[in-house]
């Protein structure tokens, strides 16, 4: 007997982006730590889904909206960020780059240039934390205006 390989997604965006929240939706689990505080994913989290007819590996990543990788940061936001971009270029199938409303952030766009320029990773973009036709309405353009 074979064993199928699971696709493996990951789940990538700004910090409180939701990526922890979509990942809790979608297993109907509450195993991630969901909070408004910013920056509480550390470390990068599997979790096996099975529901809603998907059946792959999903991987929570720490939030990585740190634009100036020099000295603004700290050496362990550094070494999360770069652990995460070589965990992606290595080992997933999928990028799922979450964004939120109102507009793209200057990580979307970053991101964005910076995936297409290293990686050859499908990605889908996706736009959370829309709760309604009217906000549908109010805030797609803006990411399609700017190539989201």
């Amino acid at each position: 007997m074979t064993t199928k390989k699971l696709k493996r997604i990951a789940v990538v965006g700004k910090k409180n982006a939701g990526k922890s929240s979509l990942i809790n939706l979608l297993s109907n689990k509450h195993r991630l730590i969901v909070d408004d505080y910013p920056g509480l994913t550390r470390d990068i989290i599997e979790v096996e889904i099975y529901n809603y007819g998907i059946h792959a590996l999903f991987y929570d990543l720490p939030g990585l909206d740190v634009i100036d990788l020099g000295d603004a940061i700290n050496q362990l936001e550094k070494k999360i960020i770069e652990k995460s971009l070589n965990f992606i270029k290595n080992n997933v199938d999928l990028i799922i780059h979450l964004m939120e409303p109102p507009a793209p952030s200057p990580f979307d766009y970053d991101f964005r240039d910076f995936y297409k320029k290293n990686m050859s990773h499908e990605v889908l973009q996706v736009l959370n934390k829309i709760d309604s036709k009217e906000k549908e309405q109010e805030y797609l353009p803006e990411f399609f205006d700017a190539g989201f």
